[in-house]
């Protein structure tokens, strides 16, 4: 399904091709992404470098797959988040500090060697540096977790409308408390917070509430346990459903997980190969869950079936020994 990040952090590859469960072309880099809805991207942190894909619906396991290799200056390789409606892709990329978010125009277009045409720097009166990023698209409004490099303190600065940014900026707001910024998930519509303690080891899972007009320290809301430590946390908001990567168990899903107890409505799935290396994201569109493990990519369709009879086994590809898979953004 996926091709690979990979390629030396350039132009990407011509043709080559890759394992998995089927034939994957790598498009060349003159290659234009056309118009439309359904752009996947995959980061490669190790790699630096960033695979955009024209579908997000391959008929089957075995259909090529066309992808452009995207690079850009200072790129780092985390999170990236796109907002389609208004065709704008969010990168961490910027300063040697990791003080930046890049925002590229056009986003359905990109090709090559990318250059962001502003970038958006927030300040909040501390030396810190960008940890994930995190977009609520019907607000407009952004999620940039953080990590202050003195004190070692966690959190997220909210920007609000953030489309029209750009520069140095005030965030409308932080909160702070013992959450792993690159660990989270959001549920935009409850405003909810799942982590895991920023100091700690991976469990149990954190909850934060009103987090959508908090701000301050915040304290932890409750907690509940998942068999080993958590690499991975992804929500879907419109069935409250909380998936989280185990690095014992493979992959945990939580039933209405905003209720009390979640820890008695879980089943565990297993996946292959899974790391602690691991990333997930929703895709509630197409009820599609995304996981990256390492070099390889999986493609869970009907994720919401997950654990019933007759569930398909999720497609994969293997992007290099060199690529570490690091986020997805639709």
């Amino acid at each position: 399904m996926l091709t690979a990040c990979g390629g030396g952090g350039g132009g990407g590859g011509s043709g080559s091709q890759l394992a998995g469960n089927g034939p994957v072309t790598v498009a060349p880099d003159t290659a234009r992404i056309g118009r439309g809805p359904n752009i996947l991207f995959v980061s490669d942190r190790n790699n630096q470098v960033i695979a955009a894909f024209d579908t997000l619906a391959p008929a089957a396991a075995n259909t090529a797959v066309s992808a452009n290799v995207l690079s850009a200056e200072r790129y780092y390789g985390y999170s990236t988040q796109l907002d389609a409606a208004r065709d704008l892709l969010y990168i961490m990329a910027g300063d040697q500090a990791g003080a930046q978010i890049g925002v590229l125009a056009d986003a359905s277009k990109l090709s090559g060697k990318m250059t962001p045409q502003r970038y958006i720097t927030p300040e909040i009166g501390a030396s810190y540096v960008v940890q994930s990023l995190i977009l609520d698209k019907t607000n407009d409004r952004m999620y940039v977790g953080y990590k202050e490099t003195n004190r070692g303190a966690t959190g997220f600065m909210v920007l609000e409308r953030v489309s029209t940014l750009s520069g140095r900026v005030a965030p409308a707001r932080t909160f702070t408390g013992p959450m792993d910024t690159m660990q989270s998930a959001i549920d935009t519509k409850r405003g909810l917070l799942y982590t895991k303690h920023s100091h700690a080891s991976g469990q149990p899972v954190y909850v934060f509430e009103n987090i959508d007009k908090a701000s301050g320290e915040l304290p932890i809301a409750r907690r509940f346990n998942l068999p080993g430590d958590i690499v991975g946390l992804a929500i879907d908001e419109d069935r409250d459903r909380l998936y989280a990567g185990s690095n014992m168990r493979g992959l945990a899903v939580f039933a209405d997980v905003s209720k009390p107890d979640p820890a008695s409505r879980v089943k565990l799935i297993t996946l292959p190969r899974w790391t602690i290396d691991g990333v997930l994201a929703f895709d509630r569109a197409h009820d599609r869950l995304y996981a990256g493990m390492g070099s390889t990519a999986y493609v869970v369709e009907r994720a919401s079936k997950l654990g019933e009879d007759g569930q398909a086994a999720p497609l994969s590809i293997n992007a290099g020994s060199l690529a570490v898979i690091s986020g997805f953004a639709f």
